[in-house]
Order: structure tokens, then sequence, then C-alpha cells
């Protein structure tokens, strides 16, 4: 997935005796965490019950259902052969069950189109099951399709329709498309840019229990998105969010947990890191790698083991740990100061996941002159990269900047932000702070 998509993803779907619509694959992936233990302590009997419910509901579900516990192994051996065999019986239930006009089957028969299970890869199929199911005012269809126009999936991207379909969706019941709203208006895409109008389209969707808002809302509070600074509302957030498995807030609310000064705090926020750098988190990597090389309350520096870490993280492209890398160098902790070295991590970090303190960072070192040539056109453009995330401060450093350039300057800034940002391909999205 490239930077400038979306990050929310097709639904297959199952229907509950009450007829709501409930995201299958979200819900397996869940429990094939809850069996291995992987981001969240080991419970196998809760995996159970998840896949009891799952396969219930229908035939074709429960085939999918059966391919995935075989695919990964979830109670029986792992098996490659017989998961693509119950993909394929999925796919055959669902297109009988399309042609019979269920819009249900529709979505899902389009979702096996979009990943290539039990069924040829073909995305313009999948797009077209989509606008079949979405006829019939279907919530879960009407999101997927928001997300094809959203991310160009079978379809030329094309943000008004995107957003059409998800405001259709929320109208269906389909909550989730509520964090789809909230991201257009973050990002200004078919509308203008509103971190308002962002965080009260969060909320709508956090109501109703989407997880993923409730880890963006409390990342909201904790720096003022959209809404007044908030620490206590933020972990309030984040705890929530935290508990139901979210990597970005186990990140979070584990950093805090190891910076309060008892023992017990700290090794239940490392375990919380450890969770959270399982599901893949990149900020959990940076963060213990921290951790090690400064130390905590509760825990005595571990510089070697530290920089080890953050070492194997830039190695792997993770954008955190390529700053951390270039912070080290920059201010030669342990090491002697090398300006040049660290604006070569900071452009990394940039470059691989348009790292906010690094283009700070980075900003900074070329309205100084230190390890590059002095430019502030280059410091101008990199600071305004960095601006929308708060705890940068790059804003001060703007305006402070602006002060010293000319009209003909800014305007030259203006134009190599815009280079940058076409280079890079990548959004404002929330973050937590590093």
């Amino acid at each position: 997935m490239s930077g400038n998509e979306l990050d929310r993803y097709l639904k297959i779907v199952y229907l509950t005796e009450a007829g709501e619509a409930r995201d299958a694959q979200a819900e397996l992936e869940a429990a094939m965490r809850r069996w291995r233990g992987i981001g969240c302590p080991q419970d196998t009997e809760a995996a159970r019950e998840t896949l009891d419910r799952i396969h219930r509901r229908s035939r074709g579900v429960s085939a999918y259902c059966y391919a995935y516990v075989h695919a990964e192994g979830i109670g029986v051996e792992r098996d490659r052969q017989a998961a693509e065999g119950f993909y394929r019986k999925s796919a055959e239930i669902f297109t009988k069950e399309a042609e019979a006009g269920v819009s249900a089957s529709m979505n899902n028969l389009g979702y096996l189109a979009a990943h290539g299970k039990g069924i040829e890869k073909d995305e313009a199929k999948a797009f077209q099951l989509f606008q079949r199911a979405a006829e019939s005012g279907f919530g879960s269809a009407l999101y997927n399709l928001g997300l094809c126009y959203a991310n160009g999936i079978g379809v030329e991207r094309d943000d008004d329709k995107a957003m059409d379909m998800f405001r259709k969706a929320t109208e269906a019941g389909e909550n989730a498309a509520w964090g789809c709203v909230a991201f257009m208006h973050q990002e200004g895409r078919a509308v203008p840019r509103d971190p308002q109008a962002s965080i009260e389209a969060l909320r709508k969707a956090a109501e109703h229990g989407d997880v993923k808002s409730w880890s963006q809302l409390g990342y909201a509070h904790s720096v003022g998105f959209g809404v007044p600074v908030d620490v206590d509302e933020g972990k309030r957030w984040f705890g929530l969010a935290a508990e139901e498995g979210d990597a970005y807030a186990q990140a979070n609310i584990g950093f805090d947990l190891c910076f309060d000064y008892s023992e017990k705090s700290f090794e239940k926020g490392w375990q919380m890191l450890e969770w959270a750098r399982q599901l893949g988190n990149a900020n959990a990597l940076s963060y213990m790698a921290k951790i090690l090389i400064f130390g905590a309350p509760a825990k005595s520096p571990d510089y070697d083991a530290g920089l080890k870490l953050a070492e194997a993280g830039a190695a792997e492209g993770n954008a955190s740990c390529l700053y951390l890398m270039g912070y080290l160098a920059e201010n030669g902790l342990n090491m002697p100061k090398q300006p040049d070295v660290a604006a070569n991590w900071y452009r990394k970090a940039v470059e691989a996941n348009t790292e906010p303190y690094a283009a700070a960072a980075l900003g900074r070192l070329y309205r100084d002159g230190r390890g590059v040539e002095k430019s502030l056109i280059d410091a101008y453009a990199f600071l305004r990269l960095a601006e929308p995330t708060r705890l940068t401060e790059a804003s001060k450093d703007l305006l402070k900047l602006r002060s010293k350039m000319t009209g003909d300057q800014v305007k030259a800034g203006e134009k190599r932000l815009a280079a940058i940002k076409a280079k890079l391909e990548a959004p404002f999205q929330l973050r937590m702070g590093n």
C-alpha cells in the first residue's frame, strides 16, 4: 500500500441473526492473534469461540473460515492445499448466491476477486461486484466501493465518488465508514482539510466500536489535533484501543507506562511494546531502542543493546529508527557529532514514511547550514512538511524563518515542498509523537 492510500481495508462479511454485517476477516485475524498470543495474552478458548461464531453463519463464510484456519494452522496442521480448496469452495458458494441476488455474497465474491482467493485475482471484477451489491444499499458494499474509488482498486481513483460512497455507507449503517469520512476531512480529499470535521466523524465511528478510531482519537486528544489538548482523555481512548489489540495504541500506552517510576508499570509497558512490535508497529521498535539508549526511571540505560535495535530497525527501513540514528549522529551521543551523517539518516527517514520529526530536523540543518549547504528554501520546505505534526514544533521555526525570507523565497519554498510531496506520495496522517 503506497503512502497516499486510505489505511482501511476491504471487508468480507457475515450477517448476525439481527442482520448486522460483521467483518469476518478482521475477526479471524483477531482469533489468530489470540490463539498464538501475538500482540495480546494467549487465549485459545476465546479464539475458538470466535471461530465457532463465524463458521456457523453461512455456508460460504464457513468455507472461508475453514480456509483461513488451514492457511494459518489454527488448531489444525497448516495445509496450504486444503486452504486453497476451501477458498475455492467459498467462491463457488458465493457465486451461486450472488447469481440469486444475495448482496452479501456479491460483496464477498468481490472480496475474493480483489485478493485472488479461490478465484483468479481481478480487481476490475471485484469493483463490479461491489457495485452490484451496493445497488441494493448494502452498507459493506458501499464501504468497499468507497475504498475502491479512494485507493484506485479496479477503477481510476476518484475522491469525490469515494466520499459519496462513504457517506452513503454511513447512512446504510456501515459505521466503520465514518473513519473513512474522517480521513477524507483530515487529508483534504474531496473536501477542504478540516481537523474539526475529521474529529466529529472519528467520534461517530468510535461510538460504534471502531477500534482504529479509538486509537486515532487517543492521539488527537494527546496533541490537540482538532480538539484542545487533553492528555488524560487521550490515554483513555488509547487504553480502550490497546485492550482490543490495536498496536498503535499499545505502543503509545506502553511507552508512557515505561516512564512511570514503578518497576511493575515498566514491566507492563515493556510487554505492551513487545506486543505492538509483534504486530508490526514501527514506533514500538524505535521506542524500545530509545528506552534502552536513554534509560527510564525503572530501567538503566543499555546503549549497545539500544543502538543494535535501532540499527536493525533502520536496516529494515523503519522511519522512526532512521530518525533515531540521525538524532544520535547529530547530537554526538556516544559518538562524534556528524551533522552530515545525520542529514543522510533524516533524509532516508523522510523518504521512508514522511517521518515528521526527521523532516523538521532536516529543515533545521538546512536553515543553519550544518552538514548540508545552507538553504532557506529547503529549510522552509522540510519544516512545512513537518508542520502538521504539532509536537515537532516546526510551526515555531517556520514563523521565525519566514521573517528572514523574501516573498519570492517563500514561493520557491512552496514549490520545493510540492515537489517533495509529489515524490513521496505520502499524506499527513495522525501520528503518535516520537
